[in-house]
């Protein structure tokens, strides 16, 4: 028994991944009048793009991320994604421009889409 990972430790540990995942695929939607105010937009248009842009790369991305956990492994694709969900989120935060945003939520999106596999 030595060696192997404690089950129930396993299992928060990806349930949280989940968790933050889902939650921020649909959190964003509750601040998008503060967005489109921080950078001068009106609301709906331009700033829906936040939005769209992580649920069209999490959907665009899904079998090719599936195949790369296959291929690398779950494990390395997980942590991996769980990093660079960590810096794109990050880089959310700090983006200087609505553009900058949409993109970041995109990266942000491919990390949760291989923490989700």
């Amino acid at each position: 028994m030595t060696g192997s990972p404690n089950k129930w430790a396993v299992y928060a540990v990806v349930a949280v991944g989940v968790l933050m995942a889902t939650l921020d695929s649909s959190i964003v939607n509750v601040s998008l009048p503060v967005i489109a105010s921080s950078f001068g937009v009106p609301l709906g248009g331009e700033v829906e793009w936040v939005v769209i842009a992580y649920l069209v790369t999490v959907a665009a991305l899904l079998l090719t991320v599936g195949r790369m956990a296959d291929v690398l492994g779950r494990k390395h694709v997980w942590a991996t994604g769980l990093a660079v969900f960590t810096v794109s989120s990050a880089l959310c935060g700090a983006a200087p421009s609505l553009g900058s945003l949409v993109a970041f939520r995109a990266l942000q999106a491919w990390a949760a889409r291989g923490r989700w596999r």
